[in-house]
């Protein structure tokens, strides 16, 4: 049989059976109006896939009306029995949440991710644009098997796929942890609908001791730079290429915060007490939770004032350093951090799980490190100097006077710093 897709493209435009995306813009077609109507083709395929699946017998006519449907679906739905479709629900609450300052913009984008990968699997399971209802609790289990094989199920959908580039394709076998953490972004959704009296339980609340299971988080020991390791960097000579991320990772070692709020400071973060300067930010993180409303105030020890003195006066919008711009490949900063300690000769071996092997696999740390080995660097050097204290015998472990070291003031807070990272003390 042969119908109409209902999807127009300039006969230049469609070779072989397939949309050429196009490389300049000729007044045919934009590049993404072609990804637009690759998309929809690769869908419609897919739904009409399924529904000659459980439709042996289809007639023309039958299989037209199914295209206008697909394309239509408001046509074919009597007012009173429409229903707001899950994916479009789930985001309308995401958009919701972020305007009204519930998460921040980067929870915000691993809320995108999972609702695109529930439309993916809906589509591919032929259930596109079903109600809320739908989700219950087998389709929790369906949808966690689906992200764990996702990977096996490009080749076979290309269209879904087309507009994603090659980092975020999906590659492989996604981790327990992985699945479990957009689990948990499924379970909030659906807490707030019941909640809400939209449902009336949430699916999650059905599964059992399986959601033990499916929802276990597992993690590895920390990683962090030793002191040594630390000072190898700060003092290694590096090509131009690799001197912004070697300034910019030592004062994130030197500030221990979450590279969400690193990127964010400018010199308006920057006060002085007591002639020390220190940094001063509410983390958006746990603030946007509501977890926290006290301003984090972090001393500005020796090291990284040099750094961010170089570049003063050079930023725009009075910038703190030269941050990376948002995105990943080679030009962000997880990849450079990784380049920065690879030159710098930081190969010590870390254990990292294998989940598919259940066994340690020993990697060097410049290939697993990240922004988030700065924060756990400086954690771990700033408690070695708690334990050089208990091991002096200045202090009981559990005495008064350790225990108040969150509550320490500025000064007290600087020479600990001081200690800990070997740099001498200073004012301004």
């Amino acid at each position: 049989m042969r119908v109409k897709s209902g999807i127009f493209v300039y006969p230049n435009r469609f070779k072989n059976g397939g949309i050429v995306l196009p490389r300049a813009e000729d007044g045919k077609g934009t590049r993404k109006e072609m990804l637009d109507a690759n998309t929809t083709l690769s869908n419609l395929i897919v739904s009409i896939i399924n529904f000659c699946e459980t439709n042996k017998a289809i007639t023309k006519d039958e299989l037209i009306i199914f295209i206008d449907k697909f394309h239509n679906p408001d046509k074919y739905i009597k007012q009173e029995d429409k229903k707001e479709a899950l994916c479009e629900m789930f985001q309308r609450y995401v958009n919701g949440w972020l305007d009204t300052g519930v998460i921040g913009s980067g929870r915000k984008k691993h809320y995108d991710v999972v609702i695109r990968e529930l439309n993916r699997f809906f589509i591919i399971n032929g259930i596109d644009g079903e109600p809320v209802e739908v989700f219950n609790k087998d389709m929790i289990l369906k949808f966690r098997e689906f992200l764990r094989i996702e990977h096996t199920l490009v080749d076979k959908y290309p269209g879904l796929y087309v507009d994603m580039n090659n980092r975020n394709r999906p590659s492989k076998e996604r981790s327990q942890n992985t699945i479990a953490e957009k689990l948990l972004l499924i379970q909030a959704f659906m807490v707030e609908l019941e909640r809400n009296d939209i449902i009336p339980v949430s699916p999650f609340r059905k599964i059992g001791k399986e959601k033990e299971a499916i929802m276990k988080q597992q993690y590895d020991e920390p990683v962090f730079l030793t002191k040594a390791e630390f000072n190898t960097i700060l003092v290694k000579d590096c090509p131009d290429s690799l001197q912004r991320v070697k300034d910019l990772f030592i004062v994130q070692c030197c500030f221990g915060c979450r590279v969400g709020d690193f990127r964010r400071f400018t010199f308006d973060n920057i006060g002085i007490e007591e002639g020390i300067p220190y940094i001063h930010y509410l983390p958006q993180k746990t603030h946007r939770d509501g977890l926290i409303r006290t301003e984090i105030r972090t001393p500005i020890i020796r090291i990284a004032y040099d750094i961010i003195m170089k570049y003063e006066g050079e930023l725009s919008k009075n910038a703190l350093l030269p941050f990376y711009p948002d995105g990943n490949g080679e030009t962000g900063y997880n990849y450079q951090i990784k380049k920065l300690l690879e030159y710098c000769g930081i190969e010590r071996k870390i254990a990292i799980f294998n989940t598919s092997l259940s066994t340690n696999e020993y990697k060097p740390i410049y290939e697993i490190a990240s922004s988030k080995l700065a924060r756990k660097t400086h954690v771990d050097l700033m408690n070695k100097v708690q334990i050089d204290k208990y091991a002096a015998g200045l202090h009981a472990k559990n005495s008064s006077a350790v225990n108040r070291y969150t509550n320490m003031g500025i000064k007290e807070h600087f020479i600990l710093m001081c200690a800990a990272f070997g740099c001498a003390a200073y004012t301004v």
